[in-house]
């Protein structure tokens, strides 16, 4: 039906090529069989409307199928993640407890939170005196946060119980437990005035904006000290980020990133639902523009923190840029959003389509990277690969075409998922693939055998 044959391993597209060009078949391409008699068969062109009738010795009937949802419901049979009552329920119930989380969390008044609202009152409640400093929610907010990771880390370990995912969610767990919530919550509280600050090495620019951002004054700070913080977060955003995707693709997302580790962890139970298909892959752009507005915002943040042009005019955009960029970005398409989704979109829902990082990243692994996912010629299209996918990229397609997947084609954060679920060991990671400039266009990937 299509104008071309792309589910066929290479190998065989050549022979039906080579049998084609010495006459030995014939195709007919954007075409649809309309009739079938005792000795003929009638076959219409899509494009050009042109009706052929060949002459049939054997006809085979290779017409595939269709899911009969409506009937296996009548009979009471449920598909997975089809949606009723009590998973809407569910859903709404998960985005509501999110939604509350990530309000104490940031320290939000957005309703029911406010001053005057049904829970105002648990933002002052969770402020306590530890002696050496005073805690307040979002404290307590990272504890439960790096607890979540732990836990559900273990559990992956043991689901998935291969070296390579035991040492990636070791990892995950390492680094959430170390540099996201020990150094800067226990320790750095001792030694300096702005614990917060050790973020800077854990979260790069520009999935935090605030890593490359220090001023001379702020709580006391002297000009050396605000230069040395700068020089930290510029060091880990533009030198240390490209030399490790150049080694390691996207592995960041899956291996060390915050949000990643309770995707990994907590959002496995929902990798499958991933949206796949054209739509979605387009719809990753919208990373790539929050990276573009993440510039600006940067920009102006440090002119207000060093004072290079102090006028109202510029006060007042920085001001109004700072305060709706934190609002939208950090708190509700990083925090909220991003997590409230995983029962419906999946648990990549923000790190695929919104996070600037990832959409930083990419673009620099699409030059640069050496990393990629081989497949052999064993493929026998079960489709695992595809289903585990949290990025919802057709992995089935790229294996049975033994084309390599690498982020010059698709979003891959090189998780290595897709590797240990394929039951014929198809596939493997290549650490120094020598890549070509694309091997498919980047907003053009293969077609998934639904979208045949």
């Amino acid at each position: 039906r299509g104008d071309e044959f792309h589910r066929p391993k290479e190998r065989n597209q050549t022979r039906v090529a080579d049998w084609t060009r010495a006459g030995n078949i014939v195709q007919h391409l954007n075409a649809q069989v309309t009739e079938i008699t005792n000795d003929s068969a009638t076959i219409r062109n899509h494009r050009t409307e042109a009706v052929t009738t060949v002459p049939v010795d054997t006809v085979f009937l290779m017409i595939g199928h269709r899911m009969p949802h409506g009937f296996l419901q009548r009979i009471g049979v449920k598909m997975h993640g089809q949606m009723d009552a009590l998973r809407a329920a569910w859903i709404i119930g998960f985005a509501l407890l999110t939604y509350g989380f990530c309000c104490l969390k940031f320290k939000q008044t957005l309703f029911p939170f406010g001053p005057q609202d049904p829970l105002g009152w648990m933002h002052g409640a969770l402020q306590v005196d530890l002696g050496f400093r005073t805690v307040d929610a979002a404290f307590f907010g990272t504890c439960i946060y790096a607890l979540l990771v732990l836990v559900f880390g273990l559990r992956c370990i043991i689901k998935y119980p291969s070296w390579t995912q035991r040492k990636r969610y070791l990892s995950l767990i390492t680094f959430q437990l170390v540099f996201l919530f020990g150094i800067p919550e226990i320790l750095a509280p001792l030694v300096i005035d702005r614990p917060w600050k050790f973020y800077a090495i854990a979260v790069p620019w520009p999935l935090s904006i605030w890593s490359l951002i220090d001023a001379p004054g702020w709580a006391g700070g002297s000009t050396k000290a605000a230069i040395g913080w700068l020089g930290v977060g510029a060091f880990t955003s533009f030198v240390a980020v490209p030399l490790y995707v150049r080694k390691h693709g996207q592995r960041f997302c899956s291996y060390m990133c915050g949000c990643g580790g309770l995707a990994e962890t907590l959002g496995d139970f929902w990798r499958h639902l991933a949206p796949r298909g054209r739509d979605a892959k387009q719809a990753e752009s919208m990373g790539r523009i929050i990276l573009l507005l993440a510039i600006p915002v940067t920009l102006l943040i440090l002119n207000d923190a060093w004072s290079f042009f102090a006028t109202e005019a510029f006060a007042n955009t920085t001001a109004f840029a700072q305060h709706w960029y934190g609002l939208m970005v950090d708190f509700w398409l990083a925090s909220v959003i991003g997590v409230a989704l995983y029962p419906y979109l999946g648990n990549r829902a923000w790190c695929r389509f919104f996070c600037p990082l990832r959409a930083y990243m990419e673009e620099i692994s699409r030059r640069f990277s050496r990393i990629a996912i081989k497949a052999d010629e064993r493929c026998i299209g079960c489709g695992e690969c595809t289903r585990h996918c949290q990025m919802g990229i057709p992995v089935q397609t790229f294996a049975q075409k033994q084309v390599d997947l690498s982020n010059r084609n698709s979003a891959c954060i090189q998780c290595g998922i897709c590797v240990d679920v394929c039951p014929m060991h198809v596939l493997e990671i290549d650490m120094s693939a020598n890549l070509p400039i694309a091997d498919i266009p980047m907003h053009q990937p293969p077609r998934a055998p639904w979208e045949a």
